[in-house]
């Protein structure tokens, strides 16, 4: 897998970072799953989940500093998030990294035979299993 570094150059840098949250969300918009859990404007959505991927993929500090230092559970609690919202998540996401894909070059290989859009699926896959959240769902237990 490659460095985050690596992956946040690959996607355009802040500026790809920042397409990639603004497309996310016009799919979020049309999620009959999704979109209850946001008021009116993605605005701030779109701010915050660009300093995330910043951070995320290895970008800049300066340009993560004005981010809430929550962590995700934390950040996502006051949502009841589940597998089904979990899963809605993921598709949102995938079809995201796949209608940008050439917009920020995310179709350039890696050291294998897989595209940055795959390296990129499967981190934000992992991660996804640690946000259900809400009073009905407790931290993940980790496996020895």
């Amino acid at each position: 897998m490659p460095m985050p570094a690596e992956l946040y150059g690959a996607v355009g840098g802040a500026a790809g970072c920042r397409a990639l949250a603004t497309a996310f969300y016009a799919h979020v918009e049309q999620d009959p799953i999704l979109r209850p859990l946001f008021p009116s404007t993605f605005r701030c959505a779109i701010e915050e989940f660009s300093a995330f991927l910043v951070q995320f993929l290895g970008g800049e500090a300066d340009a993560t500093q004005r981010r809430w230092w929550l962590s995700l559970r934390e950040s996502h609690h006051r949502f009841a998030i589940g597998q089904r919202e979990r899963n809605a998540w993921l598709r949102a996401m995938s079809a995201t990294l796949d209608g940008v894909a050439e917009s920020v070059r995310l179709k350039a290989k890696v050291a294998r035979p897989r595209t940055i859009t795959d390296e990129i699926d499967d981190l934000l896959d992992e991660l996804a299993d640690t946000i259900p959240s809400g009073p009905h769902h407790p931290p993940p237990i980790k496996s020895p």
